[in-house]
């Protein structure tokens, strides 16, 4: 049987379903991922993220090394967090780039450094500040989705997104059209 190619949304859904597990069983949490993986007729966790970065649009400007050293940080720190010594970090980073491959650009290499600064920080809450126009220029819900789910993708420590603007009030926008993408983003809990 030929593997779903997951979305961003799976690639989330998949991890929270590993946390669970990994409660549940008391095992690591890679070791969840692992078996989440072979349900989902992958043979691991790394191909199950392939698969998505290589449908993803925005991931095609990944840097093979930066991903690496990324990737390597959440067990570097599992003895950290398994001795007590748990950390949320709550940081803040800021675009005004509305073009959505420079935005991305630039996000990533914000949240790059706030990692690197955050190295006694198991997780990593981060509130982006964008123009409202980089989500009505990613035009669709797949669009908007595939965008930040990439950075969550690209980021295991970061653990939520919230989401503000730069140059308007999220409140204006409750009336806002329920077909525009903007307003459908504001409405998604999961980017609240």
């Amino acid at each position: 049987m030929t593997p779903k190619i997951p979305s961003s949304s799976d690639i989330q859904i998949w991890k929270r379903d590993a946390k669970k597990l990994s409660k549940r069983d008391n095992i690591p949490l890679k070791k969840a991922l692992e078996q989440i993986a072979k349900t989902k007729q992958f043979d691991s966790w790394n191909d199950v993220l392939n698969s998505e970065r290589n449908n993803n649009p925005f991931n095609s400007d990944n840097d093979p090394e930066l991903d690496a050293f990324i990737r390597s940080l959440p067990d570097q720190l599992i003895n950290e967090a398994n001795k007590g010594m748990f950390h949320t970090r709550k940081s803040y980073v800021k675009t005004l780039a509305t073009n959505p491959k420079d935005a991305y650009k630039e996000i990533v290499k914000h949240f790059t450094q706030k990692v690197k600064d955050s190295k006694k920080h198991i997780e990593i809450e981060i509130w982006l500040q964008v123009p409202s126009k980089l989500i009505s220029n990613l035009d669709t819900d797949n669009k908007v989705e595939s965008f930040f789910g990439s950075i969550y993708d690209k980021f295991p420590r970061i653990t939520h997104v919230v989401v503000d603007f730069t140059d308007r009030p999220r409140r204006l926008l409750d009336f806002g059209d329920p077909s525009d993408p903007l307003t459908k983003f504001l409405n998604n809990e999961d980017w609240q």
